[in-house]
C-alpha cells in the first residue's frame, strides 16, 4: 500500500503492459487497502481511495488481479499467510481500477473491490476472461466496450454496474437478488 492519498500506482506511458507469469489470475496480485474519506493516518484516501490509476494508450494486462482491499477479504490461493483482510466492515469507495485512455486489452484479469469497483472510462476496450466483483456503481463508464467469456458478480441484494456502451458476448451475470445496468433515470435506448 502507499502512504497518504496519492494513488497505488500510476501508469501514464502509453502501450504498457503488466503480464502475471503464471496462468491463474489470483496468483499475481496487486493491492491496496485505500478507502474516500476511511480510516485515520496515512491509509486514509481523500479522493475515491484509487489502488491503480492507468491514464494511457494502448494499456494490456493479463493473468492477474487487481485489488482494493479497503472493504473485502482476499484469500490468496495455495499460501493463507499472504490472505488479505479488509480494513473496515463500511462500504465506501473504494477504487480498484480507475483506466482512461484509448486501446486498452484486460486478458484473464480479475478486479475486486466493493463500491466503485473499476472507473472503466476507455475510448475502446476488449475484455476477455475477466472477472468483475463489486456492489454499487462497479463498473462505470466507458464509450465502447466488449467483454467476452467473463464473469460479473455483485453480493449486494440488487448491484449497480453503471455501465454503458457495453457488448457482452458469453458474459455470466451473478447476483444475490438482481442487477441494474444502470440507475440513471431517462429515455429507454432503442436496440437496433
Amino acid at each position: 500500500p502507499g502512504k497518504g492519498p496519492v494513488t497505488g500506482l500510476t501508469i501514464t506511458k502509453d502501450y504498457i503492459t503488466l503480464v502475471g507469469l503464471t496462468d491463474d489470475r489470483r496468483n499475481v496480485v496487486l493491492a491496496d487497502n485505500r478507502g474516500n474519506q476511511q480510516g485515520a493516518g496515512p491509509l486514509g484516501a481523500t479522493n475515491n481511495g484509487f489502488s491503480m490509476v492507468v491514464k494511457a494508450n494502448g494499456f494490456t494486462a493479463m493473468n492477474l488481479t487487481i485489488l482494493n482491499f479497503c472493504n473485502v477479504d482476499y484469500d490468496y490461493p495455495g499460501n493463507p499467510a499472504k490472505s488479505l483482510k479488509k480494513r473496515s466492515d463500511v462500504i465506501t469507495q473504494a477504487v480498484a481500477l480507475q483506466s482512461q485512455g484509448d486501446k486498452h486489452v484486460y486478458s484473464h484479469v480479475a478486479v475486486v473491490s466493493r463500491l466503485d469497483s473499476w472507473f472503466l472510462a476507455t475510448t475502446r476496450a476488449y475484455l476477455t476472461h475477466v472477472y468483475v466483483e463489486g456492489t454499487e456503481d462497479f463498473i462505470g463508464g466507458g464509450e465502447v466496450s466488449v467483454w467476452e467469456d467473463s464473469e460479473i458478480r455483485t453480493y449486494w441484494p440488487k448491484g449497480i454496474l453503471f455501465t454503458r456502451g457495453a457488448v457482452f458476448v458469453r458474459t455470466v451475470f451473478k447476483a444475490l437478488q438482481g442487477m441494474e445496468f444502470y440507475k440513471v433515470i431517462g429515455e429507454p435506448v432503442e436496440l437496433q
